[in-house]
Order: C-alpha cells, then structure tokens, then sequence
C-alpha cells in the first residue's frame, strides 16, 4: 500500500511538473478601444485589430505566450490595468500623470499633437491663440490631461470619442480640436471630414511616447514586452508592421522609434541574450544618472550593435 501511495505521488508530481507552465502560461489579459485606428479598433465581430494591436500579438508570440483582446473603453480599461483585472494595454501613451498608476515599455512610436481647425479659420494659428476657444478633447485622454496641465483654453469641451470632436467642430460647435495628429489625419480621411485642417507646428511639450502598460510593478511581464520589442526590431518587422498600418518608410519608421533616452525616465531595465543572424548579441537596456546633472540616461546596446546606423536619427 506504501508503495502505491509513493507512486501515487510521484506520478502525481511528474503531471504537475509537466502542467504547471501551461497552466502558468494562460494568455494575456489586454482590451482595446474600438475606435482608434490606424493603431487599434475592434470590428463589428468583436476583432481587434490595427497596428498595436497586431504589434503587441507578435510581441507575445515571439515570447511564447498569447493574448486576448477585448473591446473595452478607457476610463475602464485603465482601472481594470491598475487592479490587475487586465494584464496589459498595446495603445498608451507616457504620461507624468500614468507613470504613477502604471510601468510602460520601451516606446515603440512617437506621435506629436496637432491642432486641427475648420479651413474657414483666420484666427487660429498655434497653441497659443486657442485660450479663449471652444477646444475639443478626448474625455480622460492624453489630450485632455496636456489641455489640463498647460491650461491651454478655458474652454475645454470633452468629447467622448475623437470622430464626436471632430465633427462637432466640423459642423461648427467648437473651434478647435486636440488630437494626436497621425490618428486625426487618418481619421478625418475616414469619416469624409474635408473642412478641417491642422494648423501650426508640432508641439515640443506634446511629445507622446506610445508604449505597452502593464500594472505597477509587473517586472517580469514588462521585462517579456521589452525583450519581444527588441526581437521585432532586430529582424525588421517592426518596421514592416509600421509600413503596413502607418505608411511609414524605413527611415521614418527609424525616426519614430526612440531607442536612447536621456532626461527623468522611468523605463525599467532590462537584458537578455539572443541569437540573430546566426550569432549571439548581447542586448541590454540600462540606465545611470549623471553625476554632474542628476539626469537618468537609457541606452540600448543592441540598436547600436545590430543597425548599420542609429534608429533614432534625426
């Protein structure tokens, strides 16, 4: 009877053992607004798709792991990543007042706001003359959180969706609109919106960073992200996944992605080893403060080692 007890558990051990990284390997818990696209939407099946969406699914297949996406909307989807409901969100951008609330990865593309107005202005040209204007945002997001911290206008007026402000503004109830601009262009092409414009220059403070979210503190799981992102970048489909959603050349697509950061970033560390081109190349993402400024610094071995220039040219 001991006997077969022992085996009993033995067997009972050798099937855990076997098990457990299936088990540990569900896949990851994401959602995705279903208005976003080039970068993320859901289809009238319940689909997600778009170019984070399908960069982030390539992240986690590389890694071996798999996702699942859900529609969801970002008031929501933002409280469910900090309680840990969700596992990671593909589209967001790095902001002072998110990193309190989540760790992010590398950033994968850098998207300027833009200012769009109706072709028949004469009196907006930038920023600064938007103070006294109806200004259009997108309730709870990045547009909204720079119109609040730069105070901008004293006349915010959030939309629920970025096609509600648009086409308030192009039928003439408010006279401006924040949005990121590559998503404005593609969306004002979508909806058919031939009356409105951007104006003025890009703005320096309204550099957005696009990364990967996870929940504070979830090292493990952003250290998977970051090495994936890595991998992506090394054999080239990041940017063939950049030139199929966003149109972008090989040049841009360098340009758009910054891969050495100097000044107050947060970005966790990361390093790892992995084989390209039949050889092994050490890939490391650090970073250090300058004695003599105070000012964090990151760097990525690999872009350097790998690229026959820096992806980050200007």
């Amino acid at each position: 009877m001991k006997s077969c007890s022992k085996t009993i558990v033995l067997a009972g051990g050798i099937l855990w053992a076997l098990l457990s990284p299936v088990l540990a390997a569900e896949p990851l818990r994401a959602a995705v607004t279903p208005a976003g696209l080039p970068f993320a939407t859901v289809d009238a099946d319940g689909r997600a798709d778009g170019f984070s969406v399908e960069l982030l699914q390539a992240v986690v297949e590389r890694m071996g792991r798999e996702v699942a996406f859900r529609p969801g909307i970002w008031t929501e989807m933002r409280s469910e990543l900090a309680d840990g409901t969700l596992d990671v969100l593909p589209l967001v951008g790095r902001t002072p007042e998110r990193k309190e609330l989540f760790d992010f990865s590398v950033p994968y593309l850098t998207q300027y706001g833009a200012l769009f107005v109706r072709d028949d202005n004469t009196q907006i040209h930038g920023m600064a003359d938007v103070k006294e204007k109806r200004v259009g945002v997108l309730t709870d997001g990045v547009t909204y959180e720079y119109a609040l911290r730069t105070r901008v206008s004293e006349q915010l007026v959030p939309c629920a969706t970025t096609e509600e402000a648009f086409q308030r503004l192009a039928d003439g109830e408010i006279d401006a609109v924040i949005a990121m601009k590559q998503l404005g262009v593609v969306l004002l092409r979508k909806l058919g919106l031939q009356n409105i414009q951007v104006v003025g220059e890009p703005v320096d403070e309204f550099k957005l960073e696009v990364c990967f979210a996870v929940k504070k503190g979830n090292d493990e799981l952003l250290a998977l992200l970051n090495e994936g992102l890595a991998k992506m970048l090394a054999n080239g489909s990041l940017r063939r996944l950049s030139a199929k959603w966003l149109g972008l050349s090989e040049l841009e697509a360098a340009r758009a992605r910054v891969l050495v950061y100097s000044g107050d970033m947060d970005y966790r560390p990361t390093s790892f080893w992995m084989p390209t081109a039949g050889r092994a190349v050490s890939t490391s993402i650090w970073r250090g403060r300058s004695p003599a400024t105070g000012v964090w610094s990151f760097t990525s071995s690999f872009c350097f080692r790998s690229s026959k220039r820096p992806l980050n040219m200007a």
